[in-house]
């Protein structure tokens, strides 16, 4: 009877097999590597989430800077039956689309600041740091330095050419991670209402008509001005190679015709439109 005690506790207080173990690290080692293998992105989704919500709030404060200082007004416009474009990189439509993009008035650098207006300024630039004292704040005119990160430019298109006081007009906030390049790209109509590049280019593709960015689009109306529109979609075929490109809104075709020249730009955040009334 003793013996069969001894016997039974030994088995109810017995430890791990090497077996067991080894199938426990194995299930340890496939969960820190899945947890490892989802930190990357989601360190890429919070810093996206990040800019996003920067680029939020750039917008905002852009709209509000530019009612405040009465850049959203008749006298902004240097050609009434132009769209205006200014601010970092948008102030370069017009030499890539001058038949429908002119330049602003000079009355609006006298309104906003044309070097330091259209910038977010939160990360101060200090000088190289040497052995016998701390970094300094760079200076530029009298002004302490930003670094520039996120920007912001506009543009201004009225319902109807020209443009006057009381006009109503679409003020769209175009907010980048840096001064954006603009690029004419040609595209012709498919079945479907699909478009493709006229000559395909997949770098151009990834730049400058990357799915969830915007491109300004002119009208077939030639008494309307250009809008912008989000591209839903863009991707590329082989053998041979093309390159299709899809936008949002219901109204594309009519407004882009068959072979539109759209503008893209690199590096947009987010395009905010807002109607508005000329001052």
């Amino acid at each position: 009877m003793t013996q069969r005690r001894r016997l039974d506790r030994s088995r109810a207080t017995r430890g791990m097999t090497l077996l067991e173990v080894l199938v426990a690290c194995g299930i340890l080692v496939v969960g820190l590597a899945s947890i490892a293998a989802m930190l990357p992105a989601a360190g890429s989704r919070l810093g996206q989430a990040a800019l996003e919500d920067r680029a939020g709030n750039l917008a905002g404060n852009a709209l509000a800077q530019a009612r405040s200082a009465g850049a959203i007004a008749a006298d902004v416009f240097s050609n009434p039956n132009r769209a205006v474009s200014f601010g970092r990189g948008i102030d370069t439509l017009p030499a890539v689309d001058g038949q429908r993009f002119a330049a602003a008035a000079a009355t609006l650098a006298q309104r906003i600041d044309t070097n330091r207006g259209f910038m977010l300024e939160d990360e101060v630039q200090f000088t190289p740091a040497t052995t016998t004292e701390t970094p300094v704040n760079d200076f530029t005119d009298g002004r302490r330095s930003f670094k520039e990160a996120l920007c912001w430019g506009a543009t201004i298109v009225p319902a109807r050419f020209p443009a006057v006081a009381g006009a109503p007009a679409t003020f769209s906030v175009v907010v980048a991670r840096r001064t954006p390049t603009a690029r004419a790209i040609p595209l012709q109509k498919q079945a479907g209402g699909l478009y493709r590049m006229a000559t395909p280019d997949e770098s151009v593709m990834k730049s400058f008509l990357r799915g969830c960015s915007y491109a300004v689009v002119p009208p077939t109306d030639p008494t309307r001005g250009p809008r912008w529109y989000r591209i839903t979609a863009s991707w590329k075929v082989n053998n041979p190679l093309q390159v299709f490109v899809a936008f949002d809104g219901a109204d594309f075709e009519s407004f882009a015709g068959d072979t539109p020249t759209v503008i893209g730009f690199d590096a947009l955040v987010r395009v905010d439109e807002h109607e508005v009334v000329l001052q």
